[in-house]
């Protein structure tokens, strides 16, 4: 059997918080899913197109941060590429949770439940400090590795203006030099 390519260090670490990434974002993709599904499929259960929407949407978000996880694993991208996944995961999963955010917040259910409040408590605040909770996925998991991606980029990127420069260097030393010697 033979050993599988071997990475730098913090390359194999980006792709390990890559695979954490993926592992947060599947439950929620699988379950909003077929929850949108559900609510598209019974007529009778009369949900009203909001919930449909919103879990459809969630999905969808999630499905892209595990297809930007999908493509990092397996293409060979450059730095520059990188760090544009990386903004992108970032970006869907900020969506996501701003979404379960306002939601929580200020969701078509929150009226329904003032309105009826007799049969039960409606847990806004525990839902909105649920939601708020899950900023610590997004500045724990998300947010670092997009920052040392864009670290790494531009750290690629200052080494290769600074061989330009050598090489330019080394084109007016050569072009100085008289012509007929």
């Amino acid at each position: 059997m033979s050993q599988p390519d071997r990475l730098p260090l913090d390359q194999q670490m980006l792709r390990g918080a890559g695979i954490w990434q993926a592992i947060i974002a599947l439950p929620i993709c699988l379950w909003l899913g077929f929850e949108a599904f559900d609510t598209f499929l019974e007529p009778w259960h009369n949900a009203g197109i909001y919930y449909f929407l919103r879990n459809s949407t969630t999905a969808v978000l999630a499905a892209g941060i595990i297809f930007c996880v999908y493509v990092q694993r397996k293409a060979a991208i450059s730095p520059y590429q990188y760090v544009l996944f990386e903004t992108a995961k970032s970006v869907l999963a900020t969506a996501l949770w701003l979404w379960f955010i306002l939601d929580a917040a200020f969701g078509p259910w929150v009226a329904h439940c003032r309105e009826y409040e007799w049969r039960g408590p409606c847990h806004v605040g525990a839902r909105v400090s649920r939601a708020a909770l899950a900023s610590i996925v997004l500045f724990v998991v998300y947010y670092p590795t997009l920052g040392y991606s864009y670290w790494a980029w531009n750290r690629v990127s200052e080494k290769d203006e600074e061989d330009d420069e050598e090489r330019v260097e080394r084109s007016e030393v050569t072009d100085r030099s008289p012509l007929l010697g």
